[in-house]
């Protein structure tokens, strides 16, 4: 029976011409090849570090018995180069057990598939992510707009409360009992005439409240009011 795991597998096989090994797999690119009594090693550099020491590699070690196939430090595309290798190999060696070579192939490319399809899945879900971002990025876009038009509301609102404050401030600048000896006091100085606007004016006072004052001193016969 093959045994597998993430990067080696074993093969049965029959041994058949066994010493013609390394003549048979000339034609498949093999970068190395050692041989001796009961044992071939072929080998095919994938890349080396900087120190020129192999970090990726597909072996294939063969006894009387048994193939080995190691695919080192191997991503999903050294898989697919091993395993091509693996189908090359067992078409050159009657009496290697097919069936577990076969096996193992279709074990690659179903994981191959599986890692196609999570591929696929995980595209759509970054799509979804992308769009999901862009509709949040409109929304903030819309929400800033929103946010710009109230904050100008506030300021505006905030403008006409200091108008109103700054209004009642010079209606309240001044007390009632001071208000009214302003009023007489400028009667007396002025022949019993007064500008109301002109006199409000100067001490910051609303015109209107000026002429109540008038009528209430009026009322209260503290001065006579005039047409």
């Amino acid at each position: 029976m093959a045994m597998m795991d993430a990067r080696r597998a074993e093969f049965d096989w029959a041994g058949e011409d066994f010493d013609k090994l390394p003549e048979k797999f000339q034609g498949l690119g093999f970068s190395e090849c050692e041989a001796r009594a009961g044992l071939v090693r072929l080998k095919t550099i994938l890349s080396r570090d900087l120190n020129n020491k192999a970090y990726r590699w597909i072996g294939f070690e063969f006894t009387p018995k048994k193939v080995a196939m190691e695919c080192a430090a191997g991503n999903a595309a050294d898989r697919v180069a091993a395993a091509k290798m693996l189908l090359a190999i067992a078409e050159l060696c009657p009496g290697m057990a097919k069936e577990q070579i076969y096996m193992y192939v279709a074990g690659e490319l179903e994981m191959f598939a599986k890692i196609d399809r999570n591929t696929l899945e995980l595209a759509h879900e970054l799509d979804l992510s992308e769009r999901e971002l862009s509709e949040a990025r409109l929304q903030a876009q819309r929400l800033a707009g929103q946010i710009e038009k109230v904050m100008g509301e506030l300021a505006r609102e905030r403008e006409r409360n200091t108008a109103l404050a700054s209004r009642i401030k010079n209606l309240e600048g001044m007390g009632t009992e001071l208000l009214e000896e302003e009023i007489i006091h400028h009667l007396e100085m002025n022949n019993g005439e007064i500008d109301v606007c002109k006199f409000a004016a100067g001490r910051k006072l609303a015109p209107a409240r000026v002429g109540e004052m008038l009528d209430s001193l009026s009322k209260q016969g503290a001065v006579e009011r005039i047409g």
